[in-house]
């Protein structure tokens, strides 16, 4: 992510995972009426989801007109790991993860620095790989210029 390029990026810490789960974090920015449109930093793609626990960052491309000010919500997704080769396929929903904290939620500056922190959050909740997301609304305060 370059300064100019419209993303955003999570500091996650304390995320505990067995070695069978993987996450994926999403941004959600104000869709059509009513709605949230989401952004992934895996971009659909099993491939790219984080595959490790403690501290990490992610990194999501927003549209060029949007900043981190217009990301109305954080969704954690957990996933059962895909099967290494020669394996079979784990059962869904192997596995257990837990989200303790996210450090900040931040875009880049006009000098390609990272910008103040719009959100944190530290009340730690328990993730269910292949099941519902973890949805954390991003206050609309945090948002204002």
């Amino acid at each position: 992510m370059t300064a100019g390029t419209g993303g955003v990026a999570t500091q996650v810490a304390q995320v505990r995972q067995r070695p069978d789960e993987r996450l994926a974090i999403d941004v959600g920015l104000e869709g059509a009426v009513g709605t949230t449109a989401w952004r992934a930093s895996d971009a659909g793609g099993a491939a790219f989801r984080v595959a490790r626990s403690g501290c990490f960052r992610v990194a999501v491309l927003l549209p060029p007109t949007a900043t981190v000010k217009d990301v109305r919500a954080l969704r954690v997704r957990a996933y059962t790991r895909p099967p290494r080769r020669g394996e079979a396929r784990l059962p869904p929903g192997t596995g257990s993860a837990r989200l303790d904290r996210v450090n900040r939620l931040f875009g880049l500056g006009p000098d390609g620095r990272p910008a103040p922190s719009v959100f944190g959050w530290s009340l730690g909740r328990e993730l269910a790989p292949d099941g519902a997301p973890l949805e954390l609304p991003v206050p609309q305060a945090s948002r204002r210029p």
